[in-house]
């Protein structure tokens, strides 16, 4: 689920998790039930309640409504959308949740009305948060956004958001619905190509057939050139695009310092440094994941998700391929890492020249409560082969992660289940040595920390050190593997 995790009164982080069930105002086909609706207002009379949709189109029909977890004597959590809904009067909504607010399903606003979202009202973990099937659509620009008391630009094309951002980019703009940008033609330069310090929220629109081709080595390839240090960009889906450049290639950014989260990529990747969502990440990626086919130059960097990670991550995935005959490295996840990654997985399938892992190329940062499951093969010349990292350089942290992709190599280079090389530490982790193919867990022999594990093994139970708060185990999900609760795999 498309996220936006613990909403600050300046930013609204979106990202992938599944919504609360518990103390909530559920909004679906279901009959009223523990609500009072009355004087524009529907509070709960218990902590679980039900609005029917009908009624809710029926309020809203007849004037402004406010929908509250906060009744007479009663705390609520959440507001929880589970059925589509619309209307076309001039009525404003306000979501009020004094945690998080869910969207499931669509809410089309058709007339020019007021849609206000309010999260967090008394809890520290308040989220507003977007389901597969989940957006919020605006068919009049004219209509009012607000999130935490900030009022958003609503914006319908990508040209129109490119030259408000360049005029104001420190603003906050929402996407009012998809967007189809094969009709834009090739872009030879990223079409927001200010440094964006403002807040852009996709509402879970889809941005599809975005294609940046560059010739000429512009420094960050991407739909946003460099999103900066304050910047903020939220539930941005984006499907079929094509990126390509010379230098530092992504498909939401070429490079990030801010927050990216909630969002998604699917497409096809070229570049020098490169990542599926962004190629240079500085500052935080939470909840988000790339779906993307990439091909590194010759001599070129590649990430499944980040091409270089400085920052951190969490809660993220990738699953796609990364291929490059004459690549210097390539990791599922990230390719360098020297910052922080936790509870991320990769199936990526991985190939390259130099330095390939399952999960990154080379660490020297901390990596904790993550897996890889796609194959690992380098070619000829090869140096290090690592199911989960080729290279851990001395630094670097592997714990309570695991790896169970085939692994392979060639006559120069170490190869192992779990890393290439070790010159680091690991803590509670652990190899297939079926999947594998190999026995030995670390292919320079340095094998302190990781544990090879059978198949059997590892479906018979959780492993020493992880921990059952982070890490579960079901048959039907993951093949039977470990998967984390707030990072599931996609079915």
């Amino acid at each position: 689920m498309l996220r936006v995790a613990r909403l600050l009164a300046t930013a609204v982080p979106l990202g992938f998790c599944a919504a609360s069930a518990h103390a909530a105002i559920i909004i679906s086909t279901a009959a009223t039930q523990n609500m009072s609706c009355t004087g524009g207002i529907c509070a709960p009379t218990a902590t679980d309640a039900v609005l029917n949709v009908t009624d809710l189109e029926n309020l809203l029909a007849s004037g402004n409504l406010t929908v509250t977890t906060t009744g007479s004597g009663v705390q609520g959590y959440d507001v929880n959308i589970r059925a589509p809904f619309e209307w076309a009067s001039a009525s404003a909504l306000t979501l009020d949740a004094y945690r998080s607010v869910s969207v499931n399903q669509q809410v089309s606003v058709w007339g020019v009305a007021e849609l206000a979202i309010l999260t967090n009202g008394g809890s520290s973990k308040g989220s507003f948060e977007f389901g597969k099937r989940g957006r919020i659509t605006f068919a009049n620009l004219s209509s009012q956004l607000t999130i935490n008391g900030i009022l958003y630009r609503l914006e319908n094309n990508l040209k129109n958001l490119a030259y408000d951002i360049a005029r104001m980019p420190r603003g906050a703009y929402a996407l009012a619905g998809d967007y189809d940008a094969s009709g834009d033609g090739v872009y030879t330069s990223p079409p927001i190509g200010a440094e964006f310090s403002g807040t852009f929220s996709g509402l879970g629109s889809v941005i599809s057939n975005l294609t940046v081709v560059d010739h000429i080595q512009y420094d960050y390839v991407g739909l946003f050139y460099h999103v900066s240090k304050n910047g903020a960009v939220n539930a941005v889906r984006l499907s079929h695009v094509v990126m390509q450049g010379l230098g530092t290639v992504g498909g939401l950014a070429g490079v990030s310092d801010g927050t990216v989260s909630g969002s998604e990529t699917s497409g096809r990747l070229v570049g020098g440094l490169t990542g599926g969502l962004v190629g240079q990440n500085n500052g935080t990626i939470e909840y988000s994941h790339a779906t993307d086919r990439i091909k590194a130059l010759v001599n070129g960097v590649s990430g499944g998700l980040v091409g270089e990670n400085t920052g951190t991550i969490t809660n993220s995935w990738s699953a796609g391929s990364i291929s490059g005959r004459d690549s210097t490295s390539a990791g599922g996840l990230v390719a360098y890492n020297t910052g922080n990654i936790a509870q991320g997985f990769s199936t990526d399938t991985v190939t390259c020249e130099n330095y390939c892992g399952g999960l990154s190329a080379t660490n020297t940062g901390t990596i904790i409560n993550s897996y890889s499951t796609g194959s690992v093969s380098g070619y000829a010349s090869s140096f290090d082969v690592g199911g989960f990292i080729g290279v851990n350089y001395n630094g670097g942290v592997a714990k309570s992660s695991y790896s169970t992709g085939v692994v392979s190599g060639k006559r120069n280079g170490d190869v192992g289940g779990f890393f290439g090389a070790d010159q680091g530490s690991a803590d509670s982790s652990y190899w297939d040595t079926e999947t594998s193919g190999t026995d030995f867990g670390s292919g320079d022999g340095n094998d302190s920390g990781i544990t090879g594990l059978t198949t059997e093994q590892f479906q018979a139970g959780l492993p020493s050190g992880f921990d059952p708060k982070v890490w579960v185990e079901d048959p039907s999900v993951n093949n039977g593997f470990p998967y984390l609760l707030a990072n599931r795999p996609p079915k």
